[in-house]
């Protein structure tokens, strides 16, 4: 394997480790925690937070969607008439859906 394939994986891994975990932290633990103190909490908390995250898990999921393109198209199975072949590809496309999908909540 190549320096080029190591750096991307490492990339697609990591960040797409920090993007899935840091929304699930914010929406499943941050949030509802702030949302019961009550909104003199919640708003400014939140406010500060958003400017931290937002950009944070946007550049995050980027990077991830990027390094995960690159990666499906230096791999030998990675031609566009192959997308829906076999189980491997399914499951890249299937990945690759949920990755443009996720969203987490806005901030309230």
């Amino acid at each position: 394997m190549d320096l080029e394939m190591v750096v991307l994986r490492i990339l697609h891994i990591v960040f797409g480790v920090f993007w899935v975990g840091s929304a699930f932290f914010l929406v499943l633990i941050l949030e509802p925690r702030l949302r019961a103190l009550g909104p003199e909490i919640q708003r400014p908390a939140m406010r500060a937070i958003a400017r931290v995250m937002g950009p944070a898990l946007g550049i995050s999921g980027l990077i991830t969607i990027t390094a995960g393109i690159t990666l499906y198209f230096r791999l030998p199975r990675g031609a566009l008439d192959r997308l829906f072949a076999d189980g491997w590809a399914w499951a890249i496309f299937i990945g690759f859906v949920a990755a443009i999908a996720a969203n987490p909540r806005a901030p309230n």
